[in-house]
């Protein structure tokens, strides 16, 4: 069963990272993501569970019709359910 979860939360993962790489441009977007990845990754490899409590993840989409701020919105969903942030 523990190897079931853990098979599936990696698909998520890898799901979540190739839609993120397949961003067009963004650069600042994929940074954060990257940022996010690391801090998770490290937390899970018993680290300071504090760094994801203490991070602060307000933010505001901003742009103008068709950029894709509905879209980034829901990749953002699906990254921090993906990696059980």
């Amino acid at each position: 069963r523990a190897a079931d979860e853990a098979a599936t939360r990696a698909a998520k993962r890898a799901a979540v990272d190739a839609d993120i790489a397949a961003l067009v441009g963004m650069e600042g977007v994929k940074k954060w993501f990257e940022e996010m990845k690391g801090k998770v990754l490290y937390v899970e490899s018993s680290g300071n569970p504090e760094l994801l409590s203490n991070c602060c993840m307000n933010m505001r989409l901003t742009g103008n019709p068709g950029c894709g701020k509905t879209t980034l919105a829901r990749l953002i969903f699906k990254f921090l359910r993906a990696y059980d942030v």
